[in-house]
């Protein structure tokens, strides 16, 4: 009697019934209509038909997958392979879309950054005026308690008699300070560069054990008019150096320490009426200095912002 051949897939295992053959062959001709490639899900069914018993089941719950039916596949039917089946359908990005993506952020990041950062460096320059004044303030105050004469000790343009005044006060360097014109010369370790006011005029300056650098212009001994132009870098020689930035001008005036609106005038009532500082925002001029656009920068950031 002659046995019944089965019609093996691959070669040994088990055998595949008409209907699985049926539904490999639909599988194989919905593969051809795919947008790419899954040929190779047809034979790893078949290789999973081959390697597990009971494989009607397994068969069977991956076409249930495809058509979402559900409650009919169970792990103990042999049901292993349906995940097999959902990660073979995961979808990835082409090189083109990942490049266009990456693309969009890129424009989006650099229309958003510069308003980011120049945010940053408002808050940061707001941060340093007002740190700079109370420092500078509680030292002046300190000073006129311990010396009821205060500036009038110091004569008409001795910056030197004004800067050695607050020296202890503003806890400099010892041997730090400096008697220099700015247009002209460089007050090493203190103020190198001759962006700041009033540069044909003798300055002192020097250098506080918490980095900051302070720069004196002793002006008049006039009612009425400006006794001292003081200059403060928040973080001395670092960079940026720019007034409005990191530099900051105060005036002492009638006796009271003010933060400046302008340099150009000198008089109480040109302070009192002088209704916009002066204020670029660290931005420079034209001769490439920043100190006379951003005078007031020091008024504006303290009261103003």
């Amino acid at each position: 009697m002659k046995k019944k051949q089965n019609k093996l897939v691959g070669g040994g295992g088990n055998s595949l019934k008409s209907s699985h053959i049926k539904r490999f062959e639909l599988i194989k001709a919905l593969n051809n209509l795919a947008p790419w490639g899954e040929n190779k899900f047809v034979s790893e069914q078949e290789r999973t038909y081959k390697f597990k018993r009971g494989v009607n089941n397994i068969l069977d719950c991956h076409a249930i997958a495809r058509n979402d039916e559900k409650n009919l596949c169970h792990p103990e039917l042999g049901a292993t392979h349906v995940a097999h089946w959902n990660n073979s359908r995961k979808i990835a990005f082409t090189l083109a879309e990942v490049l266009i993506t990456l693309g969009i952020i890129g424009v989006v990041a650099a229309m958003t950054m510069p308003t980011l950062i120049n945010n940053y460096q408002k808050k940061a320059a707001v941060t340093a005026a007002k740190k700079a004044y109370s420092t500078l303030g509680q030292a002046y105050t300190q000073l006129i308690n311990d010396n009821g004469e205060g500036l009038s000790v110091c004569t008409i343009n001795n910056s030197e008699c004004l800067g050695k005044l607050f020296a202890p006060y503003l806890k400099a360097l010892n041997g730090n300070g400096k008697l220099y014109t700015p247009y002209t010369e460089k007050a090493e370790g203190c103020w190198e560069d001759n962006d700041i006011g009033m540069s044909t005029e003798t300055h002192y300056c020097f250098s506080a054990v918490d980095g900051i650098s302070y720069d004196f212009d002793m002006e008049f001994q006039e009612t009425n008019m400006r006794q001292a132009i003081i200059y403060v870098d928040i973080n001395g020689l670092k960079r940026p150096n720019k007034f409005g930035r990191d530099r900051f001008v105060f005036t002492i005036l009638n006796s009271k320490l003010l933060p400046a609106k302008e340099l150009a005038s000198p008089s109480e009532n040109d302070y009192l009426n002088k209704e916009t500082p002066e204020c670029n925002d660290g931005k420079a001029g034209t001769n490439g200095n920043t100190i006379y656009p951003n005078a007031g920068c020091t008024y504006k950031y303290i009261y103003g912002e």
